[in-house]
């Protein structure tokens, strides 16, 4: 039986509303954060019951995976079924690469319109090699494009990138 915070009190919250709306529409992945573990596996199971979609939460761990499932089942009354989850995580997927091939422009679109590196001064490290320059766009393979200091354009498909004043880049 759903707790009554799934039926009755989250579905009066504006941000799970606009999560709620999103998923609808089939935005997602979607990140919560912000909340303790219990919380964000609530509002999950929560948007898990609102939208009929299967419900895949990453855990760092295994200890926190089986407390997240814990919290799924006292949230929602069902165990968490691995096997239903990872037939729908394969499905899936299937579908995301026939999408791949069908929507990449729209896709790489997306992906470049959220992208919170393009616009800034990135740090770009190979290994012991670190260089620096401008990151200024995605290109039609999603590589990163940077241009160095002295002006060379180059399109970067692999290594670390790093935004300044983002984890502690200076």
């Amino acid at each position: 039986m759903p707790t009554p915070m799934l039926t009755e009190f989250l579905p009066r919250l504006g941000d799970y509303t606009r999560l709620q709306a999103a998923l609808t529409q089939g935005k997602s992945p979607l990140a919560l954060s912000g909340l303790a573990a219990v919380h964000r596996t609530c509002m999950a199971a929560a948007l898990q019951r609102a939208t009929g979609r299967p419900l895949v939460l990453v855990a760092s761990d295994d200890g926190e995976a089986r407390r997240l499932a814990g919290d799924l089942e006292a949230f929602t009354g069902q165990k968490p079924d691995r096997a239903r989850l990872a037939a729908a995580l394969v499905r899936s997927l299937c579908e995301l690469e026939q999408a791949l091939f069908t929507e990449k422009d729209a896709w790489l679109r997306e992906f470049a319109a959220h992208c919170i590196t393009i616009g800034q001064d990135v740090k770009l490290v190979w290994g012991d090699d670190v260089t620096y320059a401008h990151a200024d766009g995605i290109d039609e393979e999603a590589a990163l494009l940077v241009t160095y200091p002295d002006g060379t354009k180059a399109a970067v498909a692999s290594g670390e990138v790093s935004v300044r004043g983002m984890y502690g880049y200076a």
